[in-house]
């Protein structure tokens, strides 16, 4: 049963639907937060990925509990009203589609359009994106795509949608699809649309395009092809409709995708956050309390999910939130390995770091590697790093927030349980402007807050607010009390599409499973 939940902020630093601040950054950025629809499903995926219709004013919301999409209204005043519900069984019938289908993976929106990304029940088959009439929510076809569908967008105009699909191997590794990414052109109309998978297979050991990866800053593994390895995440369209830049988290790199050709461009590898700088100070024990320090010899694979895009002066700019993933294989423990010694100050923790790099031919490792950069970055299409926002996410809830330090999703007793493994862990990003000014917003998806920082000037791009909507103090962190956890899917709704007339930031929780509506302005 869904559960409709309104919140305004009264100003207090914590209470029962407000927000717990930080103005670190010095600056007079207020966020209200105006409405909550509750699912009722706790960390079942309640609400995923959201997405709004600027002419319908809907905002659009995968649950992944119910295998569902939740279309809800949203009014003047900026409440969310109680939601209709789409499931992919009832689209999979009327689409005549009888082979078993999995959950809905992602969602996008056009004018015309509504776009589901559906995997297959087994997702090393190839899946589905189901297209919809925006307003009569009617089924309209059903265009098969790559192996496990993940994340859809379509360009500025809504000629083309562009799907990540991902292709991971099944729990036993045993099976591994190749990554591609799909290009389904509506330029034509929906009857003649056309569908195109772009594949990496020239990218492939001994293929003709293999020797562009600079395989000191993308991470590969030996055991299958670089097809199979590679695995589209998150995709972002530049604001000219000219390119997409393509997360490929596992592999700690982004594609370039152009979009005119439709062709791979170019794999960017990321390279590696060296952790033993003391702007990137990091906690990497669990037992010890808040504890940030440099670390000689660990180094960070960025390895970003979320991807977005933005121009400056007409550079295009990328922005990753840097969350950090592995396959089990590879996962260890720092004191499972035998470690060199210029690494014995490491010896006996428990963060988790790859065995698959840093070894030396004794089988000693002389570096480490650990999944995820904890931070934010902003890069230049070339690949290069223009700006990391360093230990910031750790520091700030250490300081204004040092009870939330590194706390788990699925507990309010479990300060600096993550510090071993990816800490806040960086995973949901949208940009926007507000008053002129261009501001990330960073979703942390185990702490639950959201980060915001003015990116206007990339180089020196300055922390601005930290919010939370997730309540601490609650006694059962399952009921509506403990507010919103886990914010994944994140969209900016600018006030001239916004139906309260201002700038708006529309945040899926898959923990808590709500859906939160807030408002921007600068005072």
């Amino acid at each position: 049963m869904y559960r409709s939940l309104v919140a305004i902020v009264v100003g207090c630093l914590v209470g029962q639907y407000g927000l717990s601040k930080s103005n670190k950054g010095g600056q007079n950025l207020s966020v209200e937060l105006l409405s909550r629809n509750s699912t009722g499903l706790f960390d079942q995926g309640g609400s995923e990925i959201v997405q709004f219709h600027r002419g319908l004013n809907r905002v659009y919301s995968v649950n992944s509990g119910t295998s569902s999409v939740d279309v809800m209204k949203l009014n003047n005043s900026g409440q969310l009203q109680l939601p209709i519900s789409l499931t992919v069984d009832d689209l999979a019938q009327q689409l005549k589609i009888s082979r078993p289908l999995g959950v809905a993976n992602s969602i996008a929106v056009s004018d015309k359009y509504l776009a589901i990304a559906v995997a297959a029940k087994d997702w090393v088959k190839r899946g589905y994106v189901f297209l919809l009439d925006a307003e009569s929510l009617m089924p309209l076809k059903a265009i098969e795509v790559g192996a496990l569908p993940d994340m859809l967008t379509f360009n500025k105009d809504g000629s083309l949608l562009l799907v990540a699909n991902e292709g991971e191997p099944n729990k036993k590794f045993t099976v591994d699809p190749e990554g591609s990414i799909g290009i389904l052109d509506l330029s034509r109309g929906l009857n003649e649309s056309t569908y195109t998978d772009l594949d990496f297979n020239d990218f492939d050991r001994g293929r003709t395009r293999h020797h562009e990866l600079d395989l000191k800053k993308l991470k590969l593994v030996d055991s299958v092809t670089v097809s199979q390895d590679l695995e589209p995440e998150y995709i972002s369209i530049s604001e000219d409709n000219q390119k997409a830049f393509v997360s490929l988290q596992e592999n700690n790199a982004f594609a370039i995708v152009d979009l005119k050709g439709k062709r791979i461009e170019a794999i960017r590898g990321l390279g590696y956050k060296d952790f033993g700088l003391e702007k990137n100070a990091i906690d990497i024990n669990s037992k010890d309390g808040i504890n940030l320090q440099r670390q000689e010899g660990l180094f960070g694979m960025y390895q970003p999910d979320t991807i977005a895009s933005y121009a400056v002066a007409g550079t295009r700019l990328i922005v990753t939130a840097n969350e950090g993933d592995s396959r089990s294989y590879e996962e260890s423990k720092i004191s499972k390995l035998s470690l060199s010694k210029n690494l014995q100050h490491l010896e006996g923790e428990s963060l988790k770091v790859t065995s698959l790099m840093g070894k030396s031919k004794d089988d000693e490792f002389q570096r480490l590697y650990a999944f995820g950069g904890r931070s934010f970055s902003i890069w230049s299409e070339s690949g290069e790093l223009v700006f990391d926002s360093g230990s910031d996410f750790e520091q700030i809830i250490a300081d204004d927030f040092p009870d939330q330090f590194n706390q788990n999703s699925n507990s309010n007793d479990s300060m600096d349980s993550r510090s071993d493994n990816k800490g806040p862990e960086p995973e949901g990003l949208a940009i926007g402007q507000v008053s002129g000014r261009t501001l990330a917003f960073i979703g942390l998806e185990r702490v639950g807050g959201i980060m915001i920082y003015d990116i206007s000037n990339p180089k020196e791009s300055k922390f601005i607010k930290y919010i939370s909507s997730r309540n601490f103090y609650a006694d059962d962190i399952e009921s509506p009390e403990a507010g919103d956890i886990s914010p994944e899917g994140m969209v900016f709704v600018p006030k001239e599409s916004s139906p309260t007339g201002q700038d708006l930031l529309i945040v899926g929780y898959e923990v808590s499973g709500t859906t939160a509506v807030y408002q921007l302005s600068f005072q």
